[in-house]
């Protein structure tokens, strides 16, 4: 006779192997979902950081040009200074818009 304990033993053993298979099969589905919600975290990351560089690039370019129109209406406030066209405070407004240019266009330098 070959059945007795350990047959009974080997029914119960069954039970605790699958147990032990579903947990493992719970914590592998566990496992991959925190992967995949860690690689979908770092995509969003990488193109959020994209998206502010393309923003910062635009805002770098857009600043460039101002600064160069206010120096431009700054050099021409001067000449026009020196010509006796306009008093000293057209000279003063400009240059302060040409330097509130440059110092935007710095920040947006530090920023990158």
């Amino acid at each position: 006779m070959v059945g007795g304990p350990s047959g009974v033993l080997t029914v119960f053993d069954a039970g605790r192997h699958r147990a032990q298979s579903a947990q493992a099969k719970a914590v592998y589905d566990e496992q991959v979902a925190d992967y995949r919600g860690a690689v979908l975290t770092a995509y969003r990351e990488v193109e959020d950081s994209l998206a502010a560089l393309r923003q910062l690039q635009q805002e770098s370019v857009s600043e460039a040009a101002a600064v160069a129109a206010t120096g431009t209406a700054l050099q021409q406030a001067q000449y026009r200074y020196k010509a006796g066209l306009v008093t000293y405070l057209e000279v003063a407004t400009t240059e302060s818009t040409a330097l509130q240019a440059q110092l935007s266009n710095v920040s947006i330098q530090l920023r990158g």
